[in-house]
């Protein structure tokens, strides 16, 4: 049992994440992604706080020095990327959407060649350029004749985008501060919230807060703990 459980950890975390994104296209007429991510992460915070706030007081030197770097993951890898992601789900469906985001270690890799000149092995580029095409046939549908009539489904456009934001994300997050799992943890919570709440106002002026039922209580619980902590 003790060999297994590696595997079965690591293999929750996808399930979380794909889970995320059934969900986001089945609540997508209840909330708008706007609310759905700004509750999403400002619940994730608040579940985290007790545990996390001594960890975050004691590096909070360190932050204040490094808080260019901890600004960008916390906008691209909080703010920017689900809320994108749960946009998507609007106009696309959910598998086309788990599919593209397949395309994800494929743009990591691409960036930290660009951005930290890694070398890259021909099996590597080998599946980068299997990836890439994969997502691409998925954005066009199976129609090469879509690429050139610049006929694509808004939602996988969207995707794309978003699979690009966190591959930033993930190919940056080698630099962040030398602090605390939890610290970093409810820093770029913290700071991802803010980076939402101007777009939240501004959809609650616009349109007005949701309407909250069991439906919704359920969803934003589910988003806050699982795909987020």
């Amino acid at each position: 049992m003790a060999r297994v459980l590696p595997y079965l950890i690591l293999a929750i975390a996808p399930l979380c994440w794909s889970g995320n994104i059934v969900l986001a296209r089945g609540i997508n007429h209840l909330i708008s992604p706007v609310s759905l991510a700004f509750w999403r992460w400002t619940v994730a915070f608040l579940i985290l706080l007790p545990f996390a706030w001594r960890y975050a007081r004691n590096d909070w030197n360190v932050v204040s020095r490094q808080w260019k770097i901890l600004l960008f993951l916390s906008l691209t890898g909080v703010t920017c990327f689900n809320t994108i992601l749960y946009a998507a789900m609007h106009t696309t469906t959910a598998i086309n959407g788990a599919l593209i985001q397949t395309s994800m270690p494929a743009v990591i890799i691409l960036i930290s060649l660009i951005a930290f000149k890694e070398s890259v092995t021909k099996k590597q580029l080998f599946g980068v350029t299997m990836c890439i095409f994969g997502a691409g046939f998925v954005v066009l549908r199976g129609d090469l004749t879509a690429f050139f009539k610049l006929d694509f489904a808004e939602g996988d456009i969207l995707m794309m985008i978003a699979v690009v934001i966190y591959a930033l994300y993930s190919a940056f997050l080698r630099q962040r501060p030398p602090i605390h799992p939890m610290s970093f943890l409810i820093y770029t919570f913290g700071i991802g919230v803010f980076g939402l709440l101007p777009l939240f106002i501004w959809q609650v002026s616009d349109s007005g807060p949701i309407v909250v039922n069991a439906n919704i209580l359920a969803s934003i619980l589910y988003v806050a703990v699982f795909p987020s902590i």
